[in-house]
């Protein structure tokens, strides 16, 4: 038995009350995180295969996860030889919940790589492209050493916590700095830190101080 849905809500439903499903086919988009909401609704026990448009990120997501794929156009020879993937005992298990973790935080971390959006398109970026993370009500502005902007959706609580291990520090609590840029680009002005370029102020909060002078950006010969 085929069973077909094009909502979310109606899969997922269809899903806590269904057990014995032998393969589970995801059209998967990033926009909005289509298609992976299903795996906040429902839990994924079946075997699973996602279908996506050509997007490198999503290859590079499923294939660090174990989890069979393929590319629109969608033809059956491929769809098949996945089918053999998923079921062939000798297959590394699948890390459903790496591969969740990664679609919504839009974050790979062994390549240090984001996906982001810019003009309403998803182009993925390094994270030593970046000057600073900037945290807005309902998305994060990253802007690159270049003064390019981009938009992540995401909490900016899970971008520190993802983050926490890298050459960043914060200034203000709602600024994230690259250390590299800092060494480069910013001085320090009384309450801002000055970057030349992209040309900005920062706000230096008390607590920005103490953070700043922990990563070696500033000392106390520089404040005033």
């Amino acid at each position: 038995m085929e069973k077909v849905f094009s909502k979310i809500r109606d899969a997922a439903i269809w899903l806590l009350s269904n057990k014995d499903i032998d393969y589970i086919f995801l059209s998967l988009t990033l926009e909005n995180n289509r298609g992976a909401n299903i795996f906040k609704q429902a839990p994924i026990r079946s075997k699973l295969i996602i279908i996506t448009p050509e997007n490198s990120f999503i290859r590079q997501v499923c294939s660090q996860a174990n989890v069979p794929f393929v590319v629109k156009p969608i033809e059956a020879k491929n769809i098949n030889q996945q089918i053999e993937v998923a079921d062939n005992p000798m297959s590394l298990k699948p890390n459903i919940p790496g591969m969740v973790r990664r679609l919504f935080s839009h974050y790979l971390p062994e390549e240090k790589e984001f996906l982001v959006e810019a003009e309403h398109k998803l182009l993925t970026i390094k994270l030593e492209q970046v000057c600073y993370f900037q945290r807005f009500d309902d998305h994060i502005r990253v802007v690159d050493l270049s003064g390019n902007v981009y938009t992540i959706r995401r909490p900016f609580e899970a971008l520190i916590a993802d983050l926490e291990e890298e050459a960043l520090f914060q200034p203000h609590e709602d600024y994230l700095v690259a250390n590299d840029a800092v060494g480069k680009h910013i001085s320090v002005d009384q309450d801002f830190i000055v970057l030349k370029s992209p040309s900005v102020r920062i706000p230096l909060s008390a607590s920005g101080k103490t953070n700043s002078l922990e990563a070696g950006i500033i000392d106390s010969t520089t404040q005033n």
